[in-house]
Formats: C-alpha cells, structure tokens, sequence
C-alpha cells in the first residue's frame, strides 16, 4: 500500500509539472499612457470638448468639479480620434448615477461602441464591431456596472482584433476589420455620467497588463468602498517590523536560535532547505501556474531567514526572488495561464510583504519602488473584487481559497500601510470577508473540505489572526471556536505513531507522509506538518499536549519544506508562553456534532484500532443555519453515512482520495444506482442542502469501557430520484477489533440497496464472506442479513480530479439485496486481526442475536427490532463460551 501511494502521488505531482507552461518573455515594466486627461487638473486642451443636448458647445473645465468631470442628460464629451494611435488601448473611467440603459463610449470605427442595459445589475456590452463573426457584432462578454460605482472601461484595438476589459477582468475579446482612427471618440450622450480620467495607450490590453491601468485613481476604490457602506479602520502600526514580530521580537528570536538547542535545530533545517532548494535562485524559466504559490512561500522563509539570524545573504536571495515576482505576467491573474490565481496572489502578497516589512532597511530602493508597485495593482485588484462581489469566492464563505487570499491581501494593507494610499481599503476588504468566514466556522473544530484543505486554511488563518490582533484589536483566538479545537480533530483522526508512514528524501532527511484518516479531498496525509500550528496554538490556549504532539511529528520529519516558514517563530513563541509538554492523550472517542462526525478508537496504547463515521451537512451545521447556496465547499464527499478504518496495522477502509465526486465510490450506500445530492460531478454541488436546509446528522454517540455506539441519519443526503425514506446506520464498535454494522434501508418502491466498502489491500469474497488481507493485518466482512443479501469483489477505478493521471485501483466489497424490496435490514460484521489472525473467526445472527466468535472468545449483540433498530451489547466478551 505504501508504495503504491507514493507512486501515485508522484505520479501525480510529476503530471502537474509537466503541464505547466514556462514565460519565457522579459519582466514587463509599468504600462504608460500615450495621451491621458485627469480631471483632477484644469482640462484646456481644443482637441476634448462637450457638446450639450441642444447642440451647443462648452469646454470641459466648465464641467469640471472635485476631480470630476459631469456630463448632464444628453451631454457628449467628444474627444478628437488623432489622439488615438493606430493600434492600442482606450481606457475611460466612469460612474453612472441613474437608472436606464444607453450608450457610454462611442469609437471612431464604425457603429462600435460600450452601451449599458436596464436591469438592475447594470450590464454594459461592446456592440457594433466592424467585421466581427457575431451575427450582431456583439462581443461575447460583458461586465457589470452599479449606478453610483466607479468603473473602468478599457478597449483595445488593432486592424484584425478587439478586446474588452471590464474594471481590469478580461470581459472578451473577438475577430474584427478595423481602418484606421478617424472621427471622434463620444462619451455618454444620454445617461448622467461621471468621468473621472480618460487614457491612451499605444498598446494593445492583454491580459495582466490590464491591471496597470485599473489602479491610476486610488481614490476611486476609496470612494466606492464607501458608497458601499465600508469604514476603513485605521492601522496602530508605525515602526519596522510590524508583521508578527517587532523589533523586539526579532532580536529575542536571534539570541533564542543561539541559546536554544531546539531553535537551533529547527534553524538548521531551515538553512539546509535553504541551501538545497533557494540559494540558487530563480529558475531562468519561470514557471507559472500553482507552483508560483512556492515562490511566495520561499520568499517568507527568506524574510524570516534574515530576521532570525542579520544573514545578508538572505535579502540577496531574497532581491532575486522579488525582481521576479514583480514582474506582471507571473501571477496569473487571467489568461492564457489562470490557474487558481486566487491562491497565487494570496501567497505572492505574502511573501512580498514579509520580505518587505522584516527586509526594509536592506533592499533597494528601486526594488521597493518596483514592490509597491506591483503590489498596488494586484492588492487593490482582489480588494475590488471582494468588494464588488464580482469575485469567484465573493459569497462563498466555506473554502480554503478566501482564506489564504484574504490572508495576502490583509499583510500587504499591514505592511504597506503608509507608503500606499489603499491599504485601509485592501484591509477592510479582506476583513469583511473573513468575518463571515469566521463567523461560520464549525466552533466544535470539525474539519469538512479534508485535513489537508484544514491545515491550508490554519496556516494563513494563524498570520490573519495574528495581523487583526496587533492592528484593530480582532481576537480571533478567542471568538473562534473553530481555532481552539481543530487540532484535537487532527490528533484524534490520527492512526497509531507506530505505523506512520516515513518518506525517505535525498540529503538523509526524511518527511511524514501517511499519519492520519481523513474524509473531503484529502489524501491520508498531511498537506502541510502540523507542528508549527500545533506550537502556536499551544502557545495561545496553554495546550501542553499539543506541544507533545508537535515533539512527535518533528522527531519523524525534517524535512522542513519552504510552506513551514513560521514554525521557527511558532517554536519561539511557545517556548516564551511557558507552556510545557503534557502526555494525557486526548479521548479515544470524540464525537464533532457540526460536522456529523464521530471518531472511535480502542485506545492510545499504539495497536488501536481506529474508524471514523461521517453523517453531516456539508460544511456544517453552523453554515447550513446561515447560508441558503453553496458556500464553495465543493471539496466534501458525497460520502454521507460513510466510514473509514485503521486496524491490525493497515489502512483497511479508505476514502476515495483527491477524486471526482461520486456516491459510488465511497464507503456508504447507493439505492438502484443513485447516489446522494450535488454528485456525479469534479466538485460536490451543495446547493440543495443549503436551499432546503438538509440536515443528515448523528442521532446517538456514547462510549462505554468496553463498546462504542453511533447512530447516524443519512436519509436526507439523498437525491430525490433514488426512492430512498430511510438509510440509519448504526455501528457497535466491540473494542478493541470488532465492527458491527446494522443499515435500515427503506424506499418508496421496490430497490437494490448497495453498500460498498474499498481498501487499496488485496481482496476476495464468496457468498455473504469476504477479506482484505495486508502484510500486517487482515479485515473480515460477514454479511448476516438479508438473507437474499451477497457479497462481491472487484477492482475498480477511483476517478481522480487530475484527470491526466491514470486511475486509482481499489478494491471495493460490494454488498447488495439480490431481490428488490421496499424495506431491509443490512447487519454487517466487520473482524480485524493480525495477519492469519481471522482463521478462526465466526459471525451469525440466529432469534435476532448476534455471535461474534473468535477462538475462544465470544461476543454477543441483540437485535432490537421496536419504534426502528436497536443494537445492545448482550455480553461484553470477557469469558468463554
């Protein structure tokens, strides 16, 4: 098994290089109008004028007022078409402030030209293109511009193309048969309107260059900020450091990695990484894609670097890096390389404003210049689109990718506070968004888009609290429930430290690779090591066994990869709070009632057995209260009702990995084939639970010395084509290595009820009796009742979301009804022992008993059939029969 998953993840990292393409094109400078009017300056020139409604004339600086030019009913700002170049870009920012529809910009080509429709949301097409392939010579995009907002509306041309960019989004672009500029450009003519700058380049928009020219009035977004009802707050930070660390603290870190026998270890491992992966600098090829998310990560460890030790060697690393990320094409904020460039802005901003805030002093000021810059445009670009909803994750509060974005744009409004007139802004923006992300996370610390997608969002939400804290006085730690008790979910979803999976890496390092079980898109694994959270976080609420746990993980792994660039700094500030290491183990059964989870283990001892049972809301209860769509979670499984299971010293029952959303290929129930809600699809659709507030959940959770029992109700998962009206699963959990499973299936008509479970181990089955077997351990699976039941065998493909990587072979036992029925009782037994250890196991069910029977221990279950099922342990399974 372990090979296995490591050539598949292998596999998979290696395709998703090879598909990234390279830019191999020179940094790109900062784009520069050929001919611009600001209206914030008395505008003279004879070649821009107004013509009124009655045909009459008047100069511009007649209309001119607070850095804004205002166009009445019917009036026309006309500007001479010899002030455009033959090819290049038109950009005209505007504000509408009355309802209605009508023209914005007319262009000297032809009838083509900017309109905006009535409806409400204001949309805005270019329309009339000289030669285009539309039928109507209408652009297919288009943007959208609220009355009383400001918008900049950019056209590019040359003779065979058109592009329009709509407040620095690519809105479209198509074929065209343009001559040369001649006539006039005309700007409005029938709606109020509000100009505010107008400029030409000799370019032609592509893309990210398309940014340079959204930001060229701050104010703007200022001032639509508070149209929109947003009061900015103001920033306590002056002095250098300001990023999570003073001054102080800074210098307190460099004497602690001298001083501290651990400091200094985890500094070395830094330095090693350093050296191995940073030293030499950017890759004359630059790749894009998700891989840039890297170079921001790498370009904070090189701040924390130069913060720990004065090294210099470090900023010169660190200038190499910033030459390079500054450059606009790099950062993916469109086509042709879009790819997550949410996530990539958030970790770029990141790592530029660490390297900024803690590198001040030591970088060039032209590198600065070229810093603010870059961060002015991209910054104020996502602040725009969180504001103006017109964002991917704008309403969606339950995903990783609002987080880390928000997490970026939150360092740089810190970090650049004082040197760019926007950061109130950018800061205010990102906390809008990330109070409702707050607000609706699962306080019991439950995890929904998958330990690993968790972790992401711990990390960048540790530097989010931390940044709210010194500079408006946010406690997150305190009012966020979520925070204080989500790494006890990934201590208890962990299988026993005796069988983590330990990945040797070049050097004579090694890193964790398999420690846990997880549902969601999350292979068994950690994405990031937890042991700097855990340090931080034990740090915050005085959890010594946290730190006990972060000792364990780094005794394994050490390999310290760029993203564990505040592990130092966490080590630190655990070791300044006092808090010391504690051994009491958390309990072996914890039960997550927003999440719908409940964790069963038979211990701590290092053999144990440990399942977990899934039978939630998709992201919560929390969340389903408050939200009536989908909120982005498109990461969980169609895997209500589901379970997953360490034991014998293998990984017997798995979730179905980073894959595409199918019931079937989950460890739950199909009925004549359907599976749950929002399946069938590359991300879970979680529409309908939100709209009619479904709510599957977990009935019963109790544990006793020497039994778990969970009841969960999956009913309401379901899509309403399958028939289904009851699907309770109920799991007795004879500790320490026995399962029994009772499911109650009923549906509206006569169906084949199907339960499947898959294992990347060996397997078999014949008649109601089958096995996957390890090379440490093995799992029976006896099928009791019905009697018509059956169980098979197959090998199956799981279907991966990397769709260039070759599926996944499981095994999956398939138990199902082989006559229709209206209503059944599936009872189940699972049995693990080690390897040849289950020669000798027995289960039956006779009078609605249940015997479990291994050697001479036997084990027996009522079946309580009153008011629906019951299970109760008959003899605990002491003695001997």
């Amino acid at each position: 098994m372990k090979k296995l998953m490591m050539m598949f993840a292998a596999g998979a990292a290696l395709t998703a290089a090879a598909a990234l393409p390279e830019v191999r094109d020179t940094a790109s400078k900062p784009l520069v109008p050929k001919t611009e009017f600001d209206f914030s300056a008395e505008v003279t020139s004879p070649q821009l004028w107004i013509e009124t409604a009655d045909g009459g004339r008047r100069t511009v600086a007649q209309a001119q007022s607070g850095g804004v030019l205002r166009l009445a009913p019917g009036e026309t700002l006309v500007m001479d078409a010899a002030l455009l170049p033959p090819s290049g870009t038109l950009s005209v920012r505007v504000r509408t402030s009355a309802g209605g529809g009508g023209p914005l910009l007319k262009f000297p080509f032809g009838k083509m030209m900017l309109t905006t429709g009535r409806e409400a949301r204001r949309p805005v097409w270019l329309t009339g293109i000289p030669g285009a392939e539309t039928a109507d010579g209408r652009l297919n995009g288009r943007g959208e511009a609220p009355d009383g907002h400001w918008t900049l509306l950019s056209v590019g041309y040359s003779p065979d193309k058109v592009q329009f960019h709509f407040d620095g989004q690519f809105a479209g672009e198509g074929k065209a048969r343009l001559g040369a500029p001649a006539g006039t450009v005309r700007i409005g003519g029938k709606l109020p309107l509000e100009v505010r700058d107008i400029a030409c380049y000799d370019v032609l928009f592509d893309f990210n260059d398309v940014l340079k020219a959204v930001s060229r009035s701050p104010e703007a977004l200022a001032e639509n900020a508070k149209r929109l009802g947003r009061t900015p707050a103001t920033f306590r930070s002056a002095a250098r450091p300001r990023l999570l660390a003073s001054a102080q603290d800074q210098a307190e870190l460099r004497s602690a990695v001298k001083q501290d026998p651990a400091m200094a270890a985890l500094l070395a491992r830094y330095v090693t990484r350093y050296e191995a992966e940073i030293a030499g600098g950017v890759p004359k090829e630059e790749k894009v894609g998700e891989i840039k998310r890297e170079d921001g990560n790498r370009l904070a460890m090189l701040a924390i670097l130069y913060g720990a030790t004065g090294d210099k060697r470090y900023v010169k690393t660190a200038s190499e890096y910033i030459d390079r990320i500054v450059d606009y094409r790099i950062w993916d904020g469109d086509r042709p390389y879009w790819t997550n460039s949410d996530l990539v802005t958030g970790h770029l901003l990141l790592g530029l404003a660490l390297a900024y805030d803690w590198m001040y002093d030591e970088l060039a000021p032209e590198l600065k210049t070229r810093m603010r810059e870059v961060v002015r445009f991209r910054a104020g670009d996502f602040a725009r689109r969180i504001l103006y909803k017109r964002w991917t994750w704008a309403n969606q509060a339950m995903n990783n990718h609002g987080c880390v974005t928000c997490t970026g744009l939150m360092a740089a409004a810190v970090a650049f506070h004082g040197d760019l007139p926007e950061t109130a802004v950018w800061a205010d923006a990102a906390r809008g968004w990330m109070k409702n992300f707050l607000a609706n996370q699962p306080a019991d610390g439950g995890d929904y888009e998958g330990i690993g997608y968790s972790q992401y969002t711990l990390g960048h939400l540790l530097i989010y609290a931390d940044l709210v804290r010194a500079e408006f006085g946010d406690d997150c730690y305190r009012d966020c429930g979520w925070l204080a008790k989500t790494m006890d979910f990934r201590i208890q979803s962990s299988i026993p430290r005796k069988h983590w999976v330990i990945q040797k890496m070049p050097g004579g390092r090694q890193r964790l690779d398999h420690s846990l079980i997880s549902f969601g898109d999350t292979r068994q694994r950690d994405f990031f090591i937890p042991t700097g959270p855990a340090r931080k976080l034990a740090a915050e609420y005085r959890r010594g066994d946290y730190l006990a746990f972060a000792d364990k993980v780094d005794a394994i792994d050490n390999f310290c990869r760029a993203h564990e660039y505040l592990s130092l700094l966490y080590l630190h500030q655990a070791r300044k709070s006092g808090v010391k290491p504690s051994s009491a183990p958390l309990p072996a059964f914890a039960y997550y009632p927003q999440v719908g989870k409940v964790l069963m283990r038979s211990g701590w001892d290092g053999n144990e057995a440990v399942m977990i049972f899934r039978c939630g809301t998709p992201a919560g209860t929390e969340a389903l209260k408050n939200f009536s769509t989908a909120q982005g979670d498109g990461h969980v499984h169609p895997d209500v009702g589901a379970v997953s299971l360490f034991a014998a010293g293998e990984l017997m029952l798995i979730n179905s990995d980073y894959c595409y959303k199918l019931t079937s290929q989950e460890n739950t129930l199909t009925v004549n084939g359907v599976g749950q809600r929002g399946d069938d699809r590359q991300w879970l659709d979680t529409t309908d639970f939100y709209k009619h507030k479904l709510k599957p959940e977990i009935l019963r959770a109790e544990s006793h010395d020497a039994y778990d029992y969970t009841v969960g109700d999956a009913t309401a998962a379901y899509r309403p084509e399958s028939g289904l009206t009851r699907f309770r699963r109920h799991i007795l959990f004879l500790k320490p290595d026995c399962f029994v499973i009772a499911d109650e299936l009923a549906a509206d008509r006569p169906s084949t009820f199907e339960t499947r479970y898959h294992s990347l181990l060996p397997g078999k089955a014949s008649g109601k009796s089958a096995m996957f077997g390890g090379r440490r351990g093995e799992l029976q699976i006896r099928a009791l009742q019905p009697r018509d039941g059956e169980l098979t065998y197959e090998i199956a493909d799981v279907r991966l979301i990397d769709r260039a990587t070759a599926p996944r072979k499981t095994g999956v036992v398939t138990q199902r009804n082989t006559v229709p029925a209206k209503s059944t009782l599936f009872v189940t037994v699972l049995y693990a022992a080690p390897k040849g250890g289950t020669a000798d196991f027995s289960a039956r069910i006779a009078d609605d008993v249940i015997t479990v029977r291994n050697g001479r221990k036997v084990r027996k279950v009522k079946l309580i059939r009153k008011g629906g099922v019951r299970l109760e342990v008959a003899e605990p399974g002491n003695g001997a029969e």
